[in-house]
């Protein structure tokens, strides 16, 4: 099936359009974004295209959600540093551990119930939805794998990262979706000493085909 485009977005309207308030136009700005992701997936979602959606000036997007990884992320309910806080532990040489750092962090995203809400629903409607799937791992691959595979000198980044993020997805299964015992009972910290070493290793390991 041909993949959909973003459709073009329809012509501006003069001044802000009129609303209910700052709440009403923020809640109808991320109900439009949602459906524009979910639909025609990341890379091709325009903000001018959600602001037609949503019937305001894109400017107004930008004012209150700010760049388009931004909405992304407050789509789905992520933090809103997530992205830089993700990059920030995969490209900080001076901390060590990394692997530590990583597998906490995407652990404590699900521990969080509303964040967990919201990556439970896109992971599971990522099994019989693939628009869903698509807008996350593009939006994965354009704001954090490839910025961190162009700065990184590793070899084999390229297949580093999707090896991490693969496995840390495999645990998240397990865990909240499947609730497999007793992983889905064990505490964060066991989880963490059993699987940051192998995080670890796909970064910051010798590479097996040298």
């Amino acid at each position: 099936m041909p993949r959909k485009e973003s459709p073009t977005a329809a012509p501006r309207r003069r001044g802000r359009p009129r609303a209910s308030g700052k709440t009403d136009t923020r809640r109808r700005i991320l109900d439009a974004a949602r459906e524009q992701f979910a639909t025609y997936g990341y890379a091709a979602t325009t903000i001018r295209a959600i602001a037609a959606a949503a019937g305001v000036d894109p400017a107004l997007v930008h004012h209150f959600y700010g760049a388009k990884a931004d909405l992304f992320t407050a789509s789905m309910q992520l933090p809103e540093d997530f992205v830089r806080s993700v990059s920030h532990l995969l490209l900080d040489t001076s901390q060590s551990a990394v692997g530590e750092r990583l597998t906490r962090f995407f652990l404590n995203l699900w521990e969080n119930s509303d964040t967990r809400r919201q990556l439970r629903m896109t992971v599971s409607s990522g099994l019989t939805d693939g628009q869903a799937t698509t807008a996350l791992r593009e939006f994965v691959t354009a704001e954090i794998l490839n910025p961190v595979v162009v700065a990184s000198d590793r070899q084999d980044a390229a297949l580093r990262l999707p090896l991490a993020v693969s496995h840390l997805i495999g645990l998240a299964m397990g865990r909240y979706i499947l609730e497999i015992e007793p992983l889905a009972h064990a505490d964060v910290d066991t989880l963490v000493a059993w699987v940051a070493p192998t995080i670890e290793h796909y970064l910051t390991g010798e590479s097996p085909t040298r």
